[in-house]
């Protein structure tokens, strides 16, 4: 009896912390302002879950640093809605709990930036000229350090 007990402890403890954090940041992420540049990738599914990758520039740590270009994930349930418009194309940008996640870290330049200019589902509308708002000329070979947003 003591051994199945212990058993279902060990079996039950992944899902304890996986429970334990679905609701809160997790005590790893940090706060980051972050102002979104253009639409990558977005992967909508009902059972899974969905996801939208996003360029945006990120203010991460004390308000000395300068923001960095950064790939941003938001992967959510389908019991969740997306980022509203308001939030994606504000010019002030919007406070996000973030987490690092270096394996999927990619170079500017293999980071897809939506089909075409003026794509109707794109998630942020941009124009039929579009070129991304960058602070600086990104060069080719600049690795955008990929961040998770925790909700």
């Amino acid at each position: 009896m003591r051994y199945r007990r212990q058993l279902l402890v060990i079996a039950l403890l992944p899902f304890s912390s996986l429970a334990a954090t679905a609701g809160t940041p997790s005590p790893h992420s940090i706060r980051a302002l972050a102002v979104f540049v253009a639409t990558s990738t977005s992967v909508h599914n009902s059972y899974s879950g969905s996801e939208d990758v996003f360029l945006a520039e990120a203010q991460i740590g004390k308000n000395t640093v300068p923001p960095v270009l950064v790939k941003l994930v938001d992967h959510y349930p389908p019991s969740r809605a997306p980022m509203s418009q308001l939030i994606l194309t504000s010019a002030a940008g919007t406070w996000l709990h973030l987490k690092r996640d270096p394996r999927c870290d990619v170079s500017f330049s293999a980071m897809p930036l939506r089909a075409a200019p003026g794509d109707p589902i794109a998630i942020i509308p941009e124009p039929l000229v579009f070129q991304p708002r960058l602070p600086l000329p990104a060069p080719e070979n600049l690795i955008l350090p990929c961040y998770r947003v925790v909700r």
